[in-house]
C-alpha cells in the first residue's frame, strides 16, 4: 500500500484541526449532567438512611448552575455567571457524594461564597 505525503499532510491538518476545535465545557452541560445525577443522590441518601432532602432540593441545587450570581448593584440574581469550577464541584458532589449532604459538604469547601449563597437560596424555603 503506497501512502502519499500530500494524503499524509490532509489527514494531519484534520486531526490537528479537530483537536484545536475543542470547545470549553459550558454551565448548561454541567447543570444537565448535575440535574441527571439528582435521582441517584437521593436514591443513594435514602439507601443510608438519610431522608432529610428530597429530588426538588438537589434539582434547584443543580439549577443554581446556569442562574447568574447575586449582583449587589442591581440587588438581584443579575450578576457574573457561576464559575465552571463552582459549577463542577456542585455536579461532582451530586454525582459522586455518598449521599446528598455528603457532596454538599464537599461541594461548600471547594465553591466560592457567592456559589455557596446561590446554593443557600434551595435551603432558605424549607
Amino acid at each position: 500500500m503506497k501512502l502519499y505525503l500530500p494524503a499524509i499532510l490532509a489527514a494531519s491538518a484534520c486531526l490537528a484541526a479537530s483537536c484545536a476545535s475543542t470547545e470549553p465545557e459550558r454551565l448548561a452541560d454541567i447543570q444537565a449532567r448535575a440535574l441527571s445525577g439528582c435521582p441517584g443522590s437521593i436514591q443513594r441518601s435514602r439507601a443510608a438512611g438519610d431522608y432529610d432532602y428530597d429530588l426538588d432540593t438537589c434539582e434547584c441545587v443543580a439549577k443554581r448552575i446556569t442562574t447568574p450570581l447575586w449582583s449587589d448593584e442591581e440587588s438581584s440574581y443579575s450578576g457574573d455567571p457561576m464559575p465552571i469550577k463552582d459549577a463542577r464541584a456542585i455536579a461532582g458532589a451530586i454525582n459522586k457524594g455518598a449521599t446528598f449532604a455528603e457532596g454538599l459538604e464537599t461541594a461548600r469547601s471547594k465553591i466560592s461564597v457567592p456559589a455557596s449563597n446561590s446554593v443557600n437560596t434551595c435551603f432558605a424555603k424549607r
